[in-house]
């Protein structure tokens, strides 16, 4: 068939068959040779006469990879040859041959057709598709062909055989043997309406001929009759043989209704048409309220009726299933409830318990053993109360050293000691306060309201000063002694940052060490060191350069030259054999080495400014491609299409196939290509660093569609600590720089900061 499809119907048109050129002034030698080929070309077709390539006219027409199912004619509108229901074979070279059936086709420029294939899915190749001959408009069959003469053997059950036959899926009955066979809606086979009822197996009931009968039978047993309320009784016995046995239902009482004391109801005008209607065996004195419904049953007496039950209202059948819990409970506890019911009367303890405010408190608190421990440290709680107490003005009695009471007009905590009350806190209560305030200039007195509107106080001389990061020595660049004002040496710049640390002290009460009758100081301090008391029995205090130590008993002190020192730190002692002490401003440390001791900078005070910030990092990601019944799509991680995260800032390094190049845009169609900080490395790598402010980003395939997703780009949390420090006062920190900060600590030098795995501030030194 590869010659005849490219022929065309028109006749000029055709200038070569097979290679073979026929055109005019063809050399006499093609004659023969064009002959051959078009036998060839016949021959092939018969081969294969089933199935043919549609062209238009010039030759065949190009198809087109769509998906696994479905394929496009170019630039031509077939969609009446390529109609729904028609078999088409599609061969490729990685397809292989398929066959299938055509589902739909539509067109827009080109043909689409989409294919429910009997086996395995197009491929994206270059692609011939072939059509069954057979469409649903072929008129060339001839009429009568068909005839069940012509069908295959077995393919059709007449009247003689269809007895015999097994149900299948391969052959069809005539109308002989399935009127034979299955039923038929005439009278041999029929009960219709107004038919006398048959109990045979060989005929069938019409629906009007089944309520029919439905009805015959109710009217015989008896039923059910519904009447609205009790003034609703019918007239006549509502049983068909006017005796027992048919249930009257009163939907709802429009009155209460109250049985005498044999139990009989008497209504009048119960009946529609007025009759007095009588029910008994309701039960001695019964009551039954309105609004609910009751069954009775006819009797053999006309408008007498026997009692059933009683029916409630659906809402309050309703009200008692939503507590069927408490309602069991509370039958389970009868016993407790008939109890609490003797509390009622004649005590009625329970109203008196109902009135004690703060029950429903203790009884919460109780629920956790809160009560019953009050009650086991009661004598407890008396002397805690007599400990401490609140008020206006300090109490005058029962008065005992380490007694506490917190001053209400002064708002301070205070302590009796044996010389009366005291203070028991710092004015800044023992911890630490901020104070920051910016110089006028020449300022030189800080007192008052801070920039944050905190008051200055501070517990003299226990306050630190720090003039633009720069801490001030006390006594010497500031003045500290009032507790509510600091004052400079010099005054200050106009817009100079002043900061403040107070620390607060506590007054303890003094204690009689008489009082002291357990732990290590078993009798009065000790003034002196007599043997009496651990000590060794010394007259003196030692001699020059010796130190106090336990005795090699270690049952005292004594005093000793230092082991091996000879009373100076030389070099064979693991000093460094100073001659001097250094200079002004050194302390002694361990040296580098570990190995001696040498006189070194000590730490200065330190301003430490601290910042949170994104540390961005670079991350390698692996690309796959597999093939999906859509096409190949994009696999990362395992997952196809994954929407990706990518970070502002961070590096994102992609490896991909060569053959599927991985880019970036801005739209979901893949129009717009996204370059900004895009670097295409090799056929099968590109690099993106994430802009500042990048919008939500598409990945794609540049060579084939369909296979990519979308990739977000949101602002990442701080993940990092900076630190800006004074270089122990080499460098200066500017007020533009400290208002930035996140944070700021004032200590000595040589500390290190970073975040541990919690995001928490970790400080080395």
């Amino acid at each position: 068939m590869a010659g005849i499809k490219n022929y065309s119907t028109t006749a000029s048109n055709n200038s070569s068959v097979g290679g073979v050129n026929i055109a005019e002034g063809m050399l006499p030698s093609n004659i023969n040779n064009a002959f051959r080929a078009i036998t060839a070309d016949i021959r092939e077709f018969y081969n294969d006469s089933q199935w043919v390539i549609y062209g238009d006219g010039d030759g065949a027409h190009t198809f087109a990879y769509v998906s696994g199912t479905s394929f496009t004619v170019a630039g031509a509108n077939v969609t009446s040859f390529y109609h729904a229901g028609r078999r088409v074979k599609a061969v490729g070279s990685s397809t292989g041959t398929i066959v299938g059936t055509i589902a739909s086709s539509s067109f827009s420029t080109d043909t689409t057709v989409n294919v429910t294939w009997d086996s395995g899915s197009l491929q994206n190749e270059s692609l011939v598709i072939y059509v069954g001959i057979l469409s649903k408009t072929n008129n060339s069959i001839p009429t009568g062909i068909i005839t069940g003469a012509n069908l295959s053997s077995g393919l059709l059950v007449d009247n003689s055989s269809h007895s015999a036959h097994t149900p299948d899926d391969t052959t069809v009955f005539t109308t002989s043997a399935s009127d034979s066979r299955y039923f038929r809606q005439d009278s041999t086979e029929t009960i219709a309406s107004g038919d006398t009822w048959s109990n045979s197996d060989t005929k069938v009931a019409t629906t009007a001929a089944i309520s029919a009968r439905i009805i015959d039978l109710v009217d015989d047993v008896g039923g059910f009759v519904p009447i609205a309320n009790e003034t609703s009784f019918p007239n006549a016995n509502p049983d068909v043989n006017d005796g027992a046995g048919t249930i009257v239902s009163i939907t709802a009482l429009s009155t209460g209704l109250t049985a005498d004391g044999s139990g009989v109801i008497t209504i009048s005008n119960g009946t529609v048409g007025n009759s007095t209607v009588t029910i008994n065996g309701c039960g001695a004195a019964a009551t039954f309220a309105s609004g609910f419904g009751l069954l009775v049953e006819t009797t053999t007496t006309l408008n007498t009726y026997t009692f059933v039950r009683l029916v409630p209202k659906a809402t309050e059948v309703s009200t008692v299933a939503a507590n069927a819990t408490n309602i069991s409970a509370a039958g389970a506890n009868t016993t407790n409830i008939n109890t609490v019911a003797g509390q009622i009367t004649p005590t009625n303890n329970i109203a008196t318990l109902a009135g004690i405010s703060g029950l429903s408190a203790l009884a919460s608190a109780e629920s956790s053993g809160h009560v019953t421990n009050v009650s086991n440290n009661l004598s407890g709680i008396n002397s805690f109360a007599e400990r401490y107490r609140i008020a206006s003005s300090a109490p005058v009695s029962s008065l005992d050293v380490g007694d506490l009471y917190f001053d209400t007009t002064a708002n301070e905590l205070k302590v009796y000691k044996s010389s009366g009350w005291a203070s028991a806190g710092s004015s800044v209560n023992g911890t630490s306060a901020r104070f920051q305030y910016t110089a006028t200039a020449g300022q030189t007195t800080f007192t008052g309201a801070d920039s944050a509107g905190n008051s200055l106080n501070y517990d003299s001389p226990f306050i630190d000063c720090y003039l633009n990061g720069v801490k001030l020595v006390n006594g010497t660049d500031v003045t500290v002694t009032s507790g509510n004002s600091v004052v400079l040496a010099s005054g200050a710049a106009s817009g100079d940052i002043l900061d403040l640390v107070a620390f607060g002290t506590f007054n303890v009460a003094a204690i009689n060490a008489t009082n002291i009758t357990s732990g290590l100081l078993g009798t009065d301090r000790l003034p002196t060191v007599p043997t009496t008391k651990g000590g060794t029995g010394l007259t003196s205090i030692g001699s020059a350069n010796q130190v106090l130590r336990v005795n090699s008993s270690a049952n005292g002190l004594e005093f000793a030259d230092i082991p091996g020192f000879g009373g100076i730190l030389g070099i064979s002692d693991g000093g460094t054999g100073l001659s001097t002490l250094g200079t002004a401003g050194q302390a002694l440390v361990v040296n580098s080495g570990g190995t001696a001791l040498e006189y070194s900078n000590a730490s200065s005070a330190e301003v430490y400014g601290l910042e949170m910030y994104y540390n961005p990092s670079t991350i390698n990601i692996a690309v796959s491609v597999q093939s999906t019944g859509s096409g190949n799509k994009y696999f990362i991680d395992g997952v196809q299409q994954k929407t990706l995260e990518l970070y502002e800032g961070n590096t994102y390094v992609f490896t991909h196939p060569s053959a599927h190049p991985f880019r970036f845009s801005t739209d979901s169609g893949n129009t717009s290509a996204y370059t900004t900080g895009v670097t295409v490395n090799s056929s099968t790598q590109v690099t993106i660093v994430v802009a500042s402010g990048a919008p939500t980003l598409y990945y794609y395939c540049s060579s084939h569609s369909g296979m990519g997703g979308q990739a977000n780009t949101p602002v990442p949390a701080d993940n990092s600590v900076r630190v800006t420090t004074t270089n122990q006062g080499a460098d200066n920190i500017s007020a533009t720089e400290y208002d930035a900060f996140d944070d700021v600590l004032f200590a000595a030098s040589g500390f290190t900061f970073s975040l541990n795995s919690n995001g928490r501030l970790i400080a080395t030194v």
